[in-house]
């Protein structure tokens, strides 16, 4: 599933997965820096897919998921 958003900031896109960088003033950007690290544990990657005019979704790769379609999930 993807956002229908102006996408993300390319000044602020290479900070998203960094612990405690958050654009919301409440947050304390754990949030993906906890999902990347939980994937990364099992074998998988997470990340951006920032396509100009498609919108951002967050892509969950995980191992032996491969003939399945990717799993996207929306922040």
């Amino acid at each position: 599933m993807r956002d229908e958003g102006a996408g993300i900031d390319p000044e602020i896109r290479g900070k998203l997965f960094t612990p405690y960088f958050s654009t919301r003033s409440q947050g304390t950007g754990l949030g993906l820096a906890i999902v990347r690290r939980i994937v990364e544990d099992h074998g998988g990657r997470a990340y951006l897919d920032d396509t100009v005019e498609r919108g951002t979704a967050l892509v969950v790769e995980l191992p032996g998921l491969e003939a399945a379609r990717p799993v996207a999930v929306s922040p």
